[in-house]
């Protein structure tokens, strides 16, 4: 018997789900606190003309903690990796979910990995009304983590899940292309599907795989940018008011340290990581057990290398000149791909700089 059909031939079942589910809704409603990990591959591909394919790729443990409070739900992010998988940028951050809006307030200006993956990840911005009962239709919504603000048409289903029958599949795609315009070059969303598998009980995400397709510019020159996020929740456990409390007590004294740590310019030097770096310190000391632990040794490795600017910066390079300078690609300020493996033998400037 399918999660639906039981819901339809038993009115009694039914009404002792509804009673069950009186706190696990969306839009305003209340949603037990929790805490789940999904295992995330993101995939960006960005193409312009004949040129080679820019690929980046990583496959991270992302671990959430979704907690209501009276100002709405906050959602804290951290991500875990092996050594030399993390994304540069993106190990802690944290958002604040109202109604049918998803708001991220902690990540790096760099990246913005939270503000496309969070999107995907978050259970509570499924309508209810489109899992409870086998549904479809249309409708308008801005796609965040496109990048895009116009809202897109989209049509949605959801049935009984083909592969699991106490499951529900949550289907939703691009009925027809968006574009705007940044400043006078066309940015045009072509492509959106999104596909997940929701627990039959209480309508959490268990699996999702999403595809954004945009281009940026028009003719040879136009870039194509293809993301691509498959994820798969491998822990759940709800989060007791006591331990909820504390989580957000921890994360709101380690945002000032967050912030100070990212790259782009916008984080603290010398004296000011020191203040930071001696406040983790004695947050450390104070809850060895936090569950956001795990991001204890990153920040710490960040405010120290922030620390130490300022003073001897060429002490930090001291083992650099003379040796092979690691391969890379980059796309120019002139639209170009440039390789460093095809530079070879040349004398190559590199020229960063971060503008809002």
């Amino acid at each position: 018997m399918t999660a639906f059909s039981t819901l339809r031939a038993i009115p009694a079942l039914a009404s002792l789900v509804g009673a069950l589910l009186a706190h696990s809704a969306v839009h305003g409603q209340e949603f037990p606190s929790y805490q789940s990990t999904f295992r995330v591959k993101y995939e960006r591909t960005m193409t312009r003309g004949d040129h080679k394919p820019m690929r980046t790729a990583s496959e991270v443990d992302v671990h959430l903690f979704s907690i209501q409070t009276a100002k709405g739900r906050r959602v804290i992010a951290h991500l875990d990796a092996p050594a030399g998988t993390l994304p540069l940028d993106v190990a802690l951050g944290g958002a604040l979910l109202r109604g049918s809006k998803l708001s991220v307030e902690v990540e790096s200006p760099t990246g913005r990995y939270l503000s496309k993956v969070l999107p995907t990840l978050t259970s509570e911005l499924i309508p209810r009304d489109r899992t409870e009962a086998s549904s479809e239709g249309t409708e308008k919504v801005v796609l965040k983590q496109s990048g895009i603000r116009k809202p897109a048409p989209l049509s949605y289903r959801s049935d009984t899940h083909p592969d699991d029958a106490a499951c529900v599949l949550y289907a939703r795609s691009l009925t027809s292309p968006v574009e705007v315009k940044v400043g006078t070059t066309p940015v045009v969303l072509s492509e959106y599907k999104h596909e997940a598998k929701l627990n039959g009980d209480d309508f959490r995400i268990l699996e999702v795989n999403e595809l954004l397709v945009s281009t940026r510019g028009t003719d040879a020159t136009a870039l194509e940018t293809r993301i691509k996020i498959e994820a798969k929740e491998t822990a759940f456990a709800q989060i007791e008011d006591g331990t909820a409390r504390a989580i957000l007590q921890q994360f709101d004294a380690l945002t000032p340290m967050v912030r100070a740590s990212f790259p782009g310019g916008m984080g603290a030097r010398g004296k000011d990581a020191n203040k930071q770096l001696d406040k983790l310190e004695k947050l450390i000391a104070k809850h060895p057990q936090s569950p956001l632990r795990a991001s204890f040794p990153w920040l710490k490795d960040r405010l120290l290398a922030g620390s130490m600017q300022g003073a001897t910066p060429l002490a930090t390079f001291d083992g650099l000149p003379g040796k092979k300078a690691p391969g890379f690609a980059l796309e120019g300020t002139d639209g170009k791909h440039y390789d460093l493996d095809e530079l070879r033998g040349k004398a190559v400037l590199l020229f960063f700089y971060t503008y809002t």
